[in-house]
């Protein structure tokens, strides 16, 4: 906290991953973002470091109304970095303070993250993270699919390096991604249905 990554000032840790964390920061001109860290012992891998950003930026290039809009993408003094908008909540928070949602409400999340969905894998990106925390909420409810970029990168490294390791979350997986097996978009489909029942049944 307090320090300056390009042109922005990181004001408040929001939460962290197992590959980097997630600022509150403004930028220069005063408008305000979340940017995300990749963590040292990943951006000391050069191999990583530069998929990261490789991935990020290709992120930056979905546009979607339900899909993150990543401003810029940089890195400085050894740390990479990306600066997405900044959302007001997350699914995972909601869930936490109010345990589940409303049926309609969480269809319509639904519907919104599977358009997200839709999107992406017309264009043969797979999220293959797909659970509540990488989930915002925007002002008006609209859910912001978010972490497309660390997904793709990790994915990317681990078949380049031929190093061992199942990328998502244990509870949102599918069978075949648990199993390490190729992935289409189905998986993601199945991340999102065991999302919508989690919204549902809390």
């Amino acid at each position: 906290v307090g320090q300056r990554l390009g042109p922005y000032t990181l004001a408040e840790l929001l939460g962290q991953g197992g590959f980097a964390w997630v600022y509150a920061a403004s930028r220069d001109d005063g408008k305000s973002f979340a940017v995300k860290v990749l963590k040292p012992r990943y951006a000391a891998d050069p191999a990583f470091e530069s998929r990261f950003r490789q991935e990020a930026a290709f992120a930056a290039g979905l546009e979607h109304p339900n899909v993150i809009h990543i401003e810029d993408v940089g890195a400085q003094e050894g740390f990479a970095y990306f600066a997405m908008d900044l959302y007001p909540d997350t699914l995972n928070a909601r869930l936490g303070r109010e345990g589940s949602l409303p049926e309609g409400e969480a269809i319509a999340i639904a519907i919104g993250l599977a358009q997200a969905l839709a999107f992406a894998h017309e264009r043969n990106v797979i999220h293959r993270d797909i659970k509540p925390d990488n989930i915002l909420l925007a002002a008006d409810g609209r859910p912001v699919l978010t972490d497309f970029g660390i997904a793709r990168a990790v994915s990317g490294y681990v078949a380049a390096t031929g190093f061992m390791m199942t990328i998502g979350t244990p509870a949102y997986i599918s069978p075949e991604q648990a199993q390490g097996r190729p992935l289409d978009g189905r998986s993601d489909l199945y991340s999102l249905g065991i999302t919508l029942y989690r919204m549902i049944t809390g």
